[in-house]
């Protein structure tokens, strides 16, 4: 029988998958739009069924208590901080500050780095 913290770094590897999968979609949408041109929530979500908010995210949906106010035990939010901190290095903040698609690809592209960094950690069993 796996223990809990086994149980977690599990959890915690496939859902960091599948958030590098999400933005890696995201990203490859994004860079087709003009880069000047206003980020728009409805356009992703119309092309891809997702955006780079709580919903469409593993991690928090794993990891993001019912009233929704603690990212407890997320590891990106271990490593980063919380996504929605304006005093941590996680890059979800920049992504949904952004003004047009050329900033936002800029906060995704460190966001998915900040991610495969998180999938290291599980992987090498630092966290």
């Amino acid at each position: 029988m796996k223990s809990i913290s086994q149980q977690w770094v599990e959890l915690a590897k496939r859902a960091t998958i599948h958030s590098i999968e999400h933005w890696k979609r995201m990203i490859g949408w994004a860079e087709k739009e003009n880069p000047k041109k206003p980020v728009n929530t409805t356009l992703i979500r119309l092309a891809l069924r997702e955006d780079w908010y709580a919903g469409s995210c593993l991690l928090c949906n794993f990891f993001v208590r019912e009233d929704g106010r603690e990212c407890n035990g997320c590891p990106l939010c271990i490593i980063f901080g919380a996504c929605n901190s304006e005093c941590t290095m996680n890059a979800w903040k920049d992504v949904a500050k952004a003004e047009s698609w050329g900033e936002w690809l800029e906060g995704a592209k460190i966001m998915l780095q900040q991610l495969k960094v998180v999938l290291m950690f599980l992987e090498e069993d630092e966290i």
